[in-house]
């Protein structure tokens, strides 16, 4: 299995809702659904107006099922949302339970591509505009390790890029995993290979079964601008064991090893070397600290 990060959720692996909402449902009775479901790995994405905002365009949400696989990380990405409120990070208006459809969350609607469908138009990204959008991502993680946050899935699918005038902007959604440090997950062969094949990123000590903090977000944001940058992902492997091992054991190619069309700056090789270490104490120990090395690495590119 070649682990391709930026491939997005597989089709088969989105399971259909028990209950579809057609064009028209109105929900809690003020959301008018005008638009066919898109799938999530948990909920249904529902294109929506609502009547008590003035007609105002909405994101809905609702889980697939009513499983705790489902309800859970809906929940407790509700909860996450109430208490955050930063511009780099999707905005929830509102969110109940209604009698008929159960669970729900509005969020503000974002008419932008994912930073994955970005890479996947064209294959790798120039550095001074992935140094943008990753200084932006880092000033959203910030604010969610500021409030004793983890992401916990940080993935190119998980970034939009809306655009203000003619600036790219960031916008970092899906919350369901964040929780507070001190985490652990046991990966078996079946989770293994839903993880790589749903463009995961663990770090390496999270793989190893050890609790996790801010700083396993550092890595994956390593793995992102890795294959950002090169095209390629930092790891590759026949199986999901494979790749695991490689993640716990072995150092990636440099940049220039992978892309060696471009002559990468060697303070950026050191930058996305250190994001990528092993050891989270060898990483850069927080989001803003990453900022400053990823803008002081762009600047001595020019």
């Amino acid at each position: 299995m070649q682990s391709n990060y930026f491939s997005g959720i597989p089709a088969a692996a989105c399971p259909m809702p028990e209950r579809i909402l057609p064009k028209g449902t109105l929900v809690a009775k003020q959301y008018e659904v005008i638009g066919a479901p898109y799938g999530g790995k948990c909920k249904a994405l529902y294109h929506c107006k609502s009547n008590k905002m003035f007609g105002r365009d909405v994101m809905l949400a609702v889980p697939f099922a009513d499983g705790e696989g489902c309800v859970l990380p809906f929940k407790n990405e509700q909860n996450v949302l109430e208490n955050i409120s930063h511009p780099g990070i999707i905005k929830m208006l509102h969110s109940g339970e209604c009698q008929k459809y159960g669970l729900f969350t509005a969020y503000e609607i974002i008419d932008a591509p994912t930073l994955a469908a970005a890479v996947r138009q064209e294959r790798r990204l120039e550095l001074e505009r992935a140094v943008s959008i990753f200084v932006q991502t880092c000033a959203a993680l910030a604010h969610l390790h500021k409030n004793n946050l983890v992401h916990g899935s940080l993935k190119a699918n998980h970034i939009l890029l809306p655009r203000l005038k003619d600036h790219e902007t960031v916008k970092l959604i899906d919350l369901a995993q964040a929780q507070p440090p001190g985490r652990t997950r046991q990966f078996g062969a079946p989770e293994l290979i839903d993880l790589f094949q749903t463009v995961g990123h663990p770090s390496p000590e999270e793989l190893r079964g050890e609790t996790i903090d801010q700083r396993a977000d550092i890595y994956a944001l390593g793995c992102m601008l890795y294959k950002i940058l090169t095209g390629k992902a930092p790891f590759n492997g026949s199986s999901a064991e494979e790749i695991k091992q490689k993640h716990i054991e072995e150092a990636p190619p440099s940049l220039l090893s992978a892309f060696p069309q471009v002559s990468f700056p060697m303070q950026l090789e050191e930058c996305v070397k250190r994001m990528l270490a092993k050891k989270p104490e060898d990483r850069h120990q927080s989001a803003d600290d990453l900022a400053l090395d990823l803008r002081f690495a762009a600047r001595r590119s020019g």
